[in-house]
């Protein structure tokens, strides 16, 4: 299981931000510095994929940003792909390891307005699926 509550259980409005401890690797520091961007990037598409990016998305995901220890410049681009949308993603990319992680990170990203849009839905089942 991926953090307490099963993916696409019980959406509804967040009370307070996601615990990221329930399911990222034990320190941000076992994740590379090219995977902890890359894992920011893929939570700017799940914000972006109902193509709006709502106040509670964009908490989320520097909330995220700020639990990975991402550096200022780095931080930068998150902003700049918040405000214009994030390059191009590459799911063959995500590591084995943290497949978990990155696709927990992209529900709780999808769903910190308390909704579930069907493009949410949708690009969670193809990243699921290329990467099973």
């Amino acid at each position: 299981m991926l953090g307490q509550r099963p993916l696409e259980a019980g959406v509804g409005a967040r009370a307070s931000r996601p615990d990221w401890s329930l399911f990222m690797p034990a320190s941000p520091a076992a994740m590379t510095p090219r995977q902890r961007l890359e894992l920011v990037q893929l939570a700017c598409v799940a914000a972006w994929s109902d193509a709006e990016v709502r106040p509670e998305e964009r908490e989320v995901v520097r909330d995220l940003a700020q639990h990975l220890g991402l550096a200022e410049a780095e931080r930068a681009c998150v902003e700049q792909w918040l405000a214009s949308g994030p390059p191009d993603f590459d799911p063959y990319a995500i590591p084995h390891d943290h497949r978990d992680t990155y696709l927990r990170a992209f529900l709780e990203v999808a769903t910190a307005d308390g909704r579930f849009d069907p493009e949410e839905s949708a690009l969670l089942r193809v990243l699921r699926e290329l990467l099973a």
